[in-house]
């Protein structure tokens, strides 16, 4: 039976779309809208905004919508700012897409997001029956009735994981580890006994990003017995540094750093992509990020390893266990991207993501052709390593989906199955890597309640806050202290305080008043 949903699911991928707009009227001028789209600056990928899925989505939208599109890049590693440059210059896409909620709020209080209400009643059906009631309605002003930004839907919630060398391990006689202790054993194991190639052996590769790819463990620090009050509250502009008991993960870092467990250079602005390169050629023994970072595509980390050395595997590890004996670890919540429409042209907007929305649509960006980008496999998709014209710039193409983030194949099941179906890799690895990330997660709750203080002051704190995890987890051992607490004063004395103040007022406002 599941086998036969999935035959006729995917059958009208080889069947012509079905026109979600069978009135266009082939007599008038085509109507432009502009799309934003990631730039993900990807070695060897395609143009975000000329390749063959976009040339795909511009026939079908021409001929189905009468909509002629046009596809604007914005790089994914500085939408934020850009976006709101575009906003400001009158020049922003008539369809955004950005993770950054604090923009999404900025630009609603200024007026500068068309409502999308009479549009979605007008051409969303389709859109917000995909999308269901609380997410349709997500981001509704509850005096006007407006809506101003639409959440795309999350399959997945799985956020960070960490890898470790299983060939490294088993050359060692050693276990996975179990716990934060045995997993800094490992890396002084590691450190010692892994024959130095060049000087270039790193037991755990980092970058700049500290908070981000040392989630796992930094979180497992935080205080166990917060309450989710406190912890929204101290997520001050998304940095947990004000959070009881983080504090002593940055200094374990910084242990690890002073006894060479951590390579010197994580810090440089450049090096990101070096530790990637590091991790493909054998010469890193841990590495952690998003929970499927090493299995992805691209970069590739996993798949060039096992070309580069003979058996070389990254093994996904659950170690970091709080107080409590819980492997706590923030998770996504439901929502996704958010999508937003900075121009007047809501009407068209709309009709564009109710498009994207229809099951025949997404499922043919997302997967692409049956026996080219995939083959079925035991009723569920397994994507190719595909290079070329085909290959796919995001996983399935969610920068082009936007209304969903993952792949939905119509049961949960379905889902998990084609998730671990879905990468270059042994299966039991992304099922394992995912299971970890979900097993002791923790979901902030989703307050849309802009936070003024936050909107004036969250640029400059990101930055402290990311600068003051590079200085502490660089710092000569006897003056840990010192750094961490200058630098906490300066994320306080910028805004921080005040963030903390508008956060907790927001929260029993939105949470505790609906209680």
């Amino acid at each position: 039976m599941k086998k036969h949903l999935f035959t006729v699911l995917m059958s009208a991928l080889a069947l012509p779309v079905i026109q979600g707009c069978a009135g266009a009227n082939a007599r008038n001028a085509p109507e432009k809208l502009r799309v934003e789209v990631f730039e993900r600056e990807n070695a060897n990928s395609s143009p975000a905004e000329n390749n063959y899925y976009t040339d795909w989505i511009k026939e079908r939208c021409l001929k189905e919508l009468n909509l002629d599109i046009e596809f604007v890049p914005v790089s994914r590693w500085s939408e934020g700012g850009e976006l709101r440059a575009l906003t400001e210059a009158g020049s922003a896409p008539d369809v955004c897409a950005t993770y950054d909620l604090r923009l999404v709020n900025e630009l609603h209080k200024a007026g500068k997001l068309s409502d999308l209400k009479q549009a979605l009643e007008r051409e969303g059906e389709d859109l917000t029956a995909f999308l269901g009631a609380d997410l349709s309605k997500r981001f509704s002003d509850e005096k006007t009735g407006e809506v101003y930004a639409l959440p795309a839907r999350r399959v997945y919630q799985a956020r960070s994981g960490a890898f470790i060398r299983k060939d490294w391990l088993d050359a060692l006689g050693l276990a996975v580890p179990y716990t934060t202790e045995e997993f800094y054993d490992v890396m002084v194991a590691f450190r010692d006994k892994i024959p130095q190639k060049d000087g270039k052996i790193t037991p755990l590769v980092m970058n700049k990003n500290v908070a981000w790819r040392a989630a796992p463990l930094l979180e497992s620090f935080i205080d166990a017995g917060l309450t989710e009050e406190d912890r929204y509250a101290l997520l001050a502009a998304e940095s947990s540094v004000l959070m009881p008991g983080y504090k002593e993960g940055v200094r374990f870092l910084n242990k690890m750093y002073n006894d060479k467990l951590i390579n010197e250079d994580f810090g440089d602005e450049n090096f990101s992509g070096v530790g990637d390169d590091l991790a493909k050629n054998g010469l890193v023994g841990a590495y952690m990020g998003e929970w499927d970072a090493v299995y992805r595509v691209t970069p590739g980390i996993q798949t060039e390893l096992a070309k580069n050395v003979g058996g070389g595997v990254f093994f996904p590890m659950n170690p970091f266990q709080n107080a409590n004996g819980v492997t706590f670890k923030s998770v996504y919540g439901k929502s996704g991207v958010f999508i937003i429409c900075p121009t007047k042209n809501a009407e068209n907007a709309v009709k564009y993501l109710n498009w994207l929305s229809v099951a025949e649509n997404r499922r043919y960006l997302q997967l692409g052709d049956k026996g080219v980008t995939w083959d079925d496999v035991d009723g569920v998709p397994q994507m190719k390593n595909i290079e070329g014209e085909r290959a796919m710039n995001s996983q399935y193409n969610i920068d082009y989906t936007l209304i969903i983030n993952g792949l939905d194949m119509g049961s949960e099941e379905l889902n998990m199955r084609a998730l671990a179906a879905g990468y270059p890799v042994r299966e039991d690895l992304v099922r394992r890597a995912y299971e970890h990330s979900m097993f002791g997660g923790y979901a902030y709750p989703e307050i849309n309640q802009e936070i003024e203080a936050e909107t004036m002051f969250g640029e400059e704190l990101n930055a402290i806050a990311q600068q003051l995890l590079i200085d502490a987890v660089r710092a000569a051992p006897g003056r840990f202290d010192e750094i961490w607490g200058e630098g906490i004063r300066r994320f306080l004395a910028a805004g921080g305080e005040e963030v903390v103040e508008e956060r907790r007022e927001a929260y029993r406002k939105d949470v505790l008043d609906a209680r």
